[in-house]
């Protein structure tokens, strides 16, 4: 399935990065979705459960610039 065929299912604009500070200056904070569970299941329908962990510290993580990941 396609992004946009998710987007319809899930009633949402756009996705957009928690790591896009850029674009998500133009969502108010009341109108943003957390999609991670079910865009995961396009690609790992059946996540271990280290897997399932590991999607959740993501979850609660806090972005950190792009500069950093790469040094």
């Amino acid at each position: 399935m396609w992004c946009s065929e998710v987007e319809g299912e899930l009633g949402v604009d756009h996705v957009v990065s928690k790591w896009d500070e850029r674009a998500l200056r133009e969502v108010p904070p009341a109108m943003r979705v957390d999609v991670t569970d079910r865009l995961v299941s396009e690609f790992l329908p059946h996540p271990t459960e280290r897997q399932r962990k590991t999607i959740q510290s993501l979850k609660a993580s806090k972005p950190i610039p792009s500069w950093q990941v790469w040094l």
